[in-house]
């Protein structure tokens, strides 16, 4: 027997942003409303993240319609039969993830909540407790849900690119130097966006010595007003590290653009990696573009290089809760409707979106609901 807080139960139809087959861009739309089913969670939506894979994903063609959006926290309003562990009315992440292994190119496996099953771009989403897992939202964090959202993807990402993969770690000392050994780590984050300004906060959390490197002038001032000391454009940064009077080096590069222009502008200055340092370390965030075999070459016999698509444990959701609720990161972010999604996907994909937009409003314009029929949308839960 599901057990229900919701006094309206199942049913009914909502507005959902609905990504259609070989559509450029989600429509907002009227779907039916999920019904709970045993081994599943009935959440409402107090929040969803706009990513970056979500504007990747709206130009692909080939798959069913489904509502998107995946970086989610919701309220428990149902819970399905053999369900445990699950008290109606707490805030929950939906926490999903595939193994890199498995993913295809750069893009993640759809195979999630929003990545090819009905998401929470709606004010209900369905949780399949056999693909994914419900993590409690700490008290924290109760009251700002959309930090919450970000921590489910965005925010667990750069913790796992910066910490685990880069092994960044908190710097004691109190050097400002690359100069001798021991003193503070010089961390250069290419591309602001999202992800990008949120590394920059991490590191400088960490006591690094933080650059930027973005083309957009709105991005460099972001990286600016969070600490960076200096900040570039591709051609600035190239002709800083070429520079025989004073060469410009850091010693950890993390790339969230990810294409040969910016592999080749911040490699120039990236220190070569020795068997008795950590420095002359490259990490590739979720690659826009395979790179030409050259490149990879060269990258591999200088530096320690690293790609990663996504954070795979759940200790990186955790681990993001806390730097979010203690303030080490402090995301720019904006609340937005399900009608300003299509437009934040065009800046994404433009990259002149500056931070993060956390859909929070599920509710119709004052002109009224989209026109047309209510559409079913079948997924098998399998």
């Amino acid at each position: 027997m599901a057990t229900t807080d919701s006094p309206n139960g199942s049913g009914g139809y909502m507005r959902a942003a609905v990504r259609l087959p070989r559509a450029k861009r989600p429509l907002v739309q009227m779907v039916e409303k999920p019904a709970v089913l045993p081994k599943t969670v009935l959440l409402e939506v107090a929040a969803a993240g706009v990513c970056e894979s979500d504007s990747r994903l709206s130009i692909k063609d080939g798959r069913d319609s489904f509502v998107m959006g995946h970086e989610i926290v919701g309220y428990a309003r149902e819970i399905g039969e053999s369900v445990t562990g699950i008290e109606l009315g707490a805030l929950y992440a939906v926490w999903e993830m595939v193994p890199c292994s498995k993913a295809v190119g750069a893009s993640p496996l759809f195979l999630r909540h929003g990545l090819g099953v009905d998401g929470g771009f709606a004010p209900f989403v369905l949780v399949d407790t056999k693909r994914a897992t419900l993590v409690r939202v700490p008290d924290s964090l109760v009251n700002k849900p959309e930090l919450a959202a970000l921590a489910v993807d965005s925010t667990a990402l750069v913790y796992h690119a910066v910490t685990n993969v880069a092994k960044l770690q908190p710097f004691k000392g109190k050097g400002k130097s690359n100069s001798s050994e021991g003193e503070a780590p010089r961390v250069l984050v290419c591309g602001v966006g999202g992800l990008g300004h949120q590394a920059l906060w991490l590191a400088k959390s960490y006591g690094a010595t933080i650059f930027a490197c973005d083309q957009y002038p709105p991005a460099r001032q972001l990286a600016k007003n969070i600490g960076a000391e200096r900040v570039f454009t591709f051609e600035e940064l190239k002709h800083a590290a070429q520079n025989e009077k004073e060469k410009f080096t850091v010693d950890l590069v993390v790339d969230f653009v990810g294409s040969e222009a910016s592999v080749k502008a911040t490699k120039l200055a990236l220190q070569p990696a020795t068997a008795d340092n950590n420095r002359g370390t490259l990490v590739i965030v979720r690659p826009r573009a395979a790179l030409s075999g050259s490149v990879y070459d060269d990258l591999n016999r200088k530096y320690a290089t690293h790609t990663v698509l996504e954070c795979l444990a759940v200790d990186g959701l955790t681990h993001a809760f806390r730097l979010l609720a203690e303030g080490a990161i402090e995301p720019t972010l904006q609340r937005v409707a399900l009608e300003d999604i299509s437009g934040i996907l065009d800046e994404l994909e433009e990259g002149t979106l500056l931070g993060h937009r956390v859909v929070t409003n599920f509710e119709a314009p004052e002109a009224g609901p989209p026109s047309g029929e209510p559409q079913w949308l079948v997924h098998p839960l399998e």
